[in-house]
């Protein structure tokens, strides 16, 4: 594994003040400390950590002739181990001069250096970290840009690392935005991972790029998914992206809900307005013609969150299923959400009787219940 020494040694100048001792080690100085006579690792390793090609030569080019004239049978360290090392430390001169001297290097191998993960995901592993020239050279030399390891893809450790650049290198490379994620976690398509880990740039960015924005996951689209995800910081923006690049406003889920049902559900008031901004259906229904109000009485998350229900009070619904389902969930189950949404209602002129303060409002005893209604039922 030897060859014709550059000219150009400039970095040798540092090697003057290099001394054992500040060496870097490896699992295997240990096996060659004891004898004197053989080149130890830690010079090859610190060769690589000063990414000098000429260094890295003459210490491999030492340990070759030491082999031939010890034969101790030890093994010595080959150019696949040097591009690992190489690679872990995103020194670029040595992965090439590497990948030059042996061609039969798979630059997919799993190492377990990288936690058994590759070449591609190692140079690409912290946003901090990301090293534009070593995962260039890997892709040029035949790096699978959709290989990622037990976690992430390169398009996902690219999304959450908010790397625009290294997000159009690999589509440019042939990354699919559209194939799902195969992963345990099977968290849809680039565009759905994205929103999944609130990477808003990431996003919007692939959005540009042309990703399917009605890209459906467990029946559910995109304007569906912003509802339930209450870390999504800017909710309202990415309804507004997603409208603006011909999202389906009516799209309906397995259960028959629009995004707009679906907002009422979660209780959403951010979502439902930026949707209805939209041009959203508000009067939408779906099963057993159950509108936003009806959804909004019937929901677990909504409930705890009046200023929607407030909002969807205000657009002028019919109430006849919403009332029905309200005044029975006041009278059998009780409770100081229910007798709270109930007098939201009555603030609004609804007809419904709502327990006051004074009765057992866990019992259900409609007997002893006292009630306020709105003005309307005082008159007649």
């Amino acid at each position: 594994m030897t060859s014709s020494e550059p000219n150009n040694e400039s970095n040798d100048q540092m090697d003057k003040n290099a001394t054992h001792n500040n060496h870097p080690t490896t699992k295997s100085d240990n096996n060659h400390n004891n004898n004197n006579n053989s080149q130890s690792p830690s010079d090859i390793e610190f060769a690589i950590t000063l990414d000098n090609v000429p260094r890295l030569q003459r210490a491999l080019e030492k340990q070759e002739l030491d082999s031939e004239k010890l034969d101790d049978g030890k093994q010595s360290v080959s150019c696949e181990d040097v591009f690992e090392m190489a690679v872990r430390r995103a020194k670029v001169q040595i992965c090439k001069y590497c990948l030059k001297q042996d061609p039969s290097i798979d630059v997919n191998k799993t190492f377990p250096s990288f936690k058994n993960s590759n070449a591609l995901m190692q140079s690409i592993k912290t946003k901090t970290t990301t090293d534009k020239e070593l995962y260039k050279l890997l892709l040029e030399h035949g790096a699978d840009p959709r290989r990622g390891d037990h976690y992430f893809t390169p398009i996902q450790k690219a999304i959450t690392n908010q790397d625009l650049e290294l997000i159009d290198t690999l589509v440019d490379a042939g990354v699919n935005l559209e194939e799902e994620d195969q992963n345990q976690a099977q968290r849809g398509t680039a565009l759905w991972f994205a929103l999944h880990m609130n990477c808003f740039q990431s996003f919007a960015h692939l959005v540009k790029l042309g990703a399917n924005v009605n890209a459906k996951r467990k029946g559910k689209s995109l304007l569906h998914y912003i509802s339930e995800h209450r870390e999504i910081k800017q909710g309202s923006k990415v309804v507004k992206l997603l409208v603006e690049n011909h999202a389906d406003l009516e799209a309906k889920d397995d259960r028959g809900m629009t995004p707009f049902l679906h907002a009422a559900d979660y209780g959403r008031l951010d979502i439902m307005r930026a949707l209805k901004d939209a041009g959203a259906n508000c009067k939408v229904t779906y099963s057993q013609d159950k509108n936003a109000l009806a959804v909004c009485v019937d929901s677990a998350h909504a409930i705890h969150h009046l200023d929607a229900v407030e909002y969807v009070l205000k657009l002028d619904l019919d109430d006849t299923e919403a009332l029905r389902a309200l005044q029975n969930m006041v009278d059998k189950v009780g409770g100081v959400a229910y007798k709270k949404m109930g007098t939201l209602f009555v603030k609004h002129g609804k007809k419904i009787s709502v327990p006051t303060s004074g009765s057992d409002e866990n019992s259900g005893d409609g007997n002893e219940m006292s009630t306020i209604t709105n003005e309307s039922d005082k008159q007649e």
